[in-house]
């Protein structure tokens, strides 16, 4: 990956296309943000879904343009993750990896999200509007203009949606389109990440005998991305920064047992941008499932007993990972 495709980002908002209206109108959302509060006293919520990894390209290219035309001096981003109660490691590594490719400084944090933003707010009072990549069709989400205050009785921020008009095929034209990297768990039948209690992958997605091997390739080259290098975005000029891109893991014994999970998913289930039906978007979350993950190690593995902490039973306390 070069600044290639951050430019490549603000050249899609000028074509004439529902992808290039979507994009100018969230880098509009984002300029707007940035000239009323400076990158200084915004942050961005992110937690390694596909929304929300949508956003942190948008606003790594709003950025770099905004930083070109001022005099602001590269610094990282701030950043705040409310981690849910039993995350996946997969999503973990992501966000990791994010942290570097996009140099985010993170604040993480577990808990509800009112909890959340009431430290966040305690300890970086600054702040005054956070980035937040929710979409109508989310929980909670109808109602949502693309910037909103919180309720008077939660920690004062301004609510800043960008991507709140975009559609499930919105998201994923756009990371494949630019290539994007997004997390590995949506190539193995994932459409929506929560919990490792709660989430499985989209029955909506199991391979029949026709798909069984269709687009299985196109899986395991998004699984095979490792180490992405920092991407560092100065106040003016050009900058570039590189993505590691591992081969084809050819000796299966060197293969993690989580690795050899996600391998063996891809073999079940086709990718989360395959899903015709963007209704059943949250098909694969609930209760239980088939599969999901072992509550110890968080590996991928087959099970249907796993419970549903009361923590998650609330997810507009909790916040929504997409």
């Amino acid at each position: 990956m070069s600044i290639l495709q951050l430019e490549a980002c603000l050249a899609l908002a000028e074509t004439h296309n529902e992808l290039g209206r979507r994009v100018k109108e969230a880098l509009q959302v984002l300029d707007d943000a940035l000239e009323k509060y400076g990158e200084d006293k915004i942050s961005l919520s992110f937690n390694g879904g596909k929304d929300c990894t949508v956003l942190l390209h948008l606003y790594a290219a709003a950025l770099y343009r905004w930083r070109k035309r001022s005099t602001i001096t590269s610094r990282l981003i701030p950043t705040i993750y409310i981690a849910p109660p039993s995350p996946f490691d997969d999503l973990e590594s992501f966000i990791t990896s994010c942290e570097t490719l996009y140099s985010l400084d993170i604040f993480r944090i577990k808990g509800g999200m009112k909890y959340a933003l009431e430290v966040y707010k305690d300890k970086f009072p600054k702040v005054e509007a956070i980035l937040i990549g929710m979409r109508r069709n989310d929980p909670h989400g109808g109602k949502l203009s693309h910037a909103i205050l919180t309720d008077v009785d939660w920690p004062r921020f301004m609510r800043v949606h960008p991507v709140l008009d975009w559609s499930y095929s919105d998201v994923w034209d756009f990371l494949r389109k630019l290539e994007v990297p997004y997390c590995t768990l949506y190539d193995v039948g994932y459409t929506s990440l929560g919990s490792t209690y709660n989430t499985s992958p989209n029955p909506a997605l199991l391979r029949t005998a026709a798909t069984a091997t269709s687009s299985i390739s196109d899986t395991t080259s998004n699984i095979s991305k490792i180490s992405p290098g920092p991407l560092k975005l100065p106040s003016s000029g050009s900058y570039s920064y590189s993505l590691s891109v591992s081969s084809k893991v050819q000796d299966r014994s060197s293969v993690t047992p989580s690795e050899q999970s996600i391998a063996s998913l891809a073999l079940l289930y086709r990718p989360a941008y395959e899903l015709e039906d963007c209704t059943l978007e949250r098909a694969g979350r609930g209760p239980s499932g088939t599969p999901s993950t072992d509550m110890v190690t968080k590996k991928v593995v087959p099970s249907s007993e796993l419970p549903t902490p009361a923590s998650e039973l609330k997810e507009s306390e909790r916040g929504v990972i997409c």
